[in-house]
């Protein structure tokens, strides 16, 4: 019963092109400081595009991998400012890394509503599995 609704989801998805909003891209400037930029992040037939200020685009056959990490911060600034027990919190960070042929790669942080989503159909549409690596 689970197989057969992951293998109808697997090809749900395959045929359908999923966009999700809510998705920065993290672009180094030439100064070396990071621009933050808001727009969607679109898995097509054919490839990974973002689209906001600054367009970036990856054929599937050009990416070699992606790459999830998640990180975690203290929440000192709201613990001290509004209530103590907030110290002893972490707020938590997705990003997805996408490496394609010769040194291009786009680094994306996702939403935390829709980053498991995001992962399962970058998997499904590209063929490679995603590499987790999760700090804690």
């Amino acid at each position: 019963m689970l197989r057969t609704l992951l293998i109808s989801f697997v090809v749900a998805v395959s045929l359908n092109a999923q966009q999700f909003g809510k998705v920065q891209l993290w672009d180094v400037m030439e100064n070396g400081k990071t621009q933050k930029i808001k727009g969607s992040l679109e898995f097509s037939a054919g490839a990974v595009s973002f689209s906001g200020k600054k367009d970036v685009a990856f054929d599937y056959a050009e990416i070699d991998k992606f790459v999830y990490e998640r990180t975690a911060t203290p929440r000192y600034k709201a613990g001290l400012l509004f209530a103590w027990p907030l110290l002893f919190t972490k707020g938590k960070k997705h990003f997805l890394t996408v490496h394609a042929a010769g040194d291009s790669y786009a680094v994306f942080r996702l939403h935390k509503s829709s980053y498991r989503m995001i992962l399962t159909v970058a998997e499904a549409k590209s063929g490679h599995a995603v590499e987790r690596e999760e700090e804690r």
